[in-house]
């Protein structure tokens, strides 16, 4: 594609952005309507693309969401080769990406709040009108005058092939652990790495969820009453920023998270009053326990009943994960990638740890082959994956 160059006599090409997963990408000037917006050229290449734009683009384009850029239109034009290819024209955002936002400096702690929160409110909006993200990183998420938003949603599910559903959501619910680790590291306890547990019987419910970040909310509020001089002048206030606010976030974030959270976890069957087992015909796809349930905060201690190699395995793996979560939380391992090798690895633990019978160096000859496929597939970057490897080859040295 080159400059000046119109589709369909209306969305004249004006400066390229990049040529990342949407194998172009371009401001353009919408001529019809005079405004500026977004045309992102996919590659014909990729498997099914034609039906993926039909399906997962007019899904897209359904949505209303602030905190969601909306698709405004999609066709097919000729490339330099002469092939048919689809592109989409998806509103032009003004702002930075949070990944260059966070290179330059932390978010400030209402700033970070209200982004997540917003970042969180547009999945639980996606997800509940069957629409994955299916490639969220922070270079996804636009910093704007409006607040946050996520770009790009439908394209993500198209270049990864039409993947499914349920783990393209289970995988968005991994990266907003990632966000949350890299925005609010002290405000969320642990709840990133519980959002990213590979086990997803340890990631945490709605009402762990709401109570770790209402727990932040109280620390927030003990704080800001004890150190806020008082009475505040008002010159000195911040507008649209009060302490209210703050908290209202919070609580925001809470029931959203906690909602998306709930519906990627796996939970015991309800049970009816009696004894009886309740209908889940017609209620939520998770029922909560009676009791609270009880969520590891790190890893057990439990010992693996398969001797030294088993031990020295175990401590290989303890190696493995936080290279894969740092290769993400750095954008170097997609998130559905990143699931995919915590899957894995948290598997071939679990067996070690309760003794099932394994053959240890098949399984991680398999990882280091599916290390090798997901670089081939551009799931994560050279660095990572050698490091990775590095690690496999000298524990079965």
């Amino acid at each position: 594609m080159q400059a000046g160059l119109r589709l369909i006599d209306r969305y004249r090409l004006v400066e390229c952005l990049g040529d990342g997963d949407a194998k172009e990408v371009w401001r353009a000037r919408d001529e019809l309507l005079d405004r500026t917006v977004i045309v992102k050229v996919l590659d014909p290449t990729i498997p099914g693309v034609r039906e993926g734009v039909r399906r997962w683009i007019s899904k897209a384009a359904g949505l209303t969401h602030p905190a969601i850029a909306t698709i405004y239109d999609c066709d097919q034009t000729r490339d330099s080769d002469g092939r048919l290819t689809p592109y989409v024209v998806t509103e032009f955002v003004e702002g930075e990406d949070l990944a260059t936002r966070l290179r330059r400096s932390p978010l400030g702690s209402d700033e970070g709040l209200e982004a997540c929160a917003r970042i969180a409110e547009a999945l639980a909006a996606a997800h509940a009108n069957g629409l994955p993200h299916g490639d969220l990183r922070m270079d996804r998420i636009i910093l704007g005058p409006g607040g946050a938003k996520v770009v790009d949603f439908g394209i993500g599910m198209i270049v990864r092939g039409g993947a499914d559903p349920e783990t393209a959501e289970a995988a968005d619910v991994y990266a907003l652990g990632g966000i949350l680790d890299a925005c609010l590291p002290d405000d969320v306890d642990r709840l990133q790495a519980r959002c990213r547990a590979s086990d997803a019987v340890s990631r945490p419910s709605a009402d762990v969820a709401a109570d770790s970040l209402g727990r932040a909310a109280r620390a927030r509020l003990d704080t800001v009453i004890v150190s806020a001089p008082r009475p505040v002048p008002e010159p000195e206030r911040r507008s649209g920023r009060n302490l209210g606010a703050a908290v209202g976030v919070l609580v925001i974030a809470a029931g959203v998270v906690g909602a998306l959270l709930i519906a990627h976890r796996p939970g015991p069957v309800a049970h009816a009053p009696g004894g009886g087992v309740a209908s889940s015909q017609a209620g939520p796809r998770y029922s909560a326990p009676a009791e609270p349930t009880v969520v590891p905060t790190g890893e057990p201690t439990v010992a693996p009943t398969g001797g030294a190699e088993s031990v020295k395995t175990l401590e290989l793996l303890a190696q493995l994960r936080p290279i894969v979560e740092r290769g993400f939380t750095l954008g170097k391992v997609r998130s559905d990638v990143a699931v995919d090798l915590d899957n894995v690895i948290n598997n071939l633990r679990n067996d070690l740890i309760t003794g099932r019978p394994t053959d240890v160096a098949e399984r991680l000859a398999q990882l280091q082959e599916k290390i090798a496929t997901r670089l081939r597939e551009q799931g994560l970057t050279q660095d990572v994956a050698a490091r990775l490897t590095d690690v496999l080859s000298t524990g079965s040295a």
